[in-house]
């Protein structure tokens, strides 16, 4: 679908997608090679590293067992939602993202630069883990990677970016409701 769509002459901001589409490594490089800029949801089970790894196949430990083929990280990866326990009110910034009947939604932003392993490829790819949490009462946590350094955007601006799927979400429901869609109202009709 991008793609055709970069065939048509269609320039992107950027692109972003659910955990579906941030998890998929072959999106992602795929993106990086255009050179599309983009802003992709991850699950919390996610693993990232810290510090650059490096890879290698371990040595043979002793003489018995099969001689080892698949390449290790020499750093320990850590899922993102371990990573998030440690982070502190410091770390993060409060944001304003839209007006809301109710007055401005706030997320507390954090971003951070990762690396990523597929475990096909022969290095981990750097990103830019973004990480925002509802300033409300029962806080939702959003995880995304980006491919953007942390120094070209500010954390509002990836908070932005991670939360703007609000509009187009809105702006289905509020077609649904125009076109008659919601509640199946379409089938109760009767022409």
């Amino acid at each position: 679908m991008i793609k055709s769509n970069l065939k048509l002459g269609v320039k992107f901001d950027w692109i972003g997608g659910d955990g579906l589409y941030g998890h998929n490594t072959e999106l992602t490089k795929g993106l990086d090679k255009e050179g599309l800029f983009y802003v992709l949801d991850v699950h919390k089970d996610e693993l990232i590293y810290l510090e650059e790894p490096g890879f290698s196949i371990p040595l043979k430990k002793g003489t018995r067992g099969k001689t080892p083929v698949k390449i290790k990280a020499d750093k320990i990866a850590t899922r993102i939602d371990n990573y998030v326990q440690n982070i502190t009110e410091n770390k993060s910034n409060r944001v304003q993202v839209r007006k809301t009947a109710n007055g401005w939604k706030c997320v507390f932003a954090h971003t951070v630069s990762v690396w990523h392993w597929d475990s096909k490829e022969e290095k981990a790819r750097a990103r830019t883990l973004v990480i925002t949490k509802a300033d409300e009462k029962n806080p939702k946590v959003k995880y995304s990677f980006s491919n953007g350094a942390i120094d070209e955007y500010t954390r509002q601006e990836y908070a932005y970016f991670q939360c703007s799927r609000y509009w187009v979400e809105r702006c289905f429901e509020d077609s649904k409701n125009d076109l008659g869609l919601s509640g199946y109202q379409i089938r109760k009709w009767l022409a």
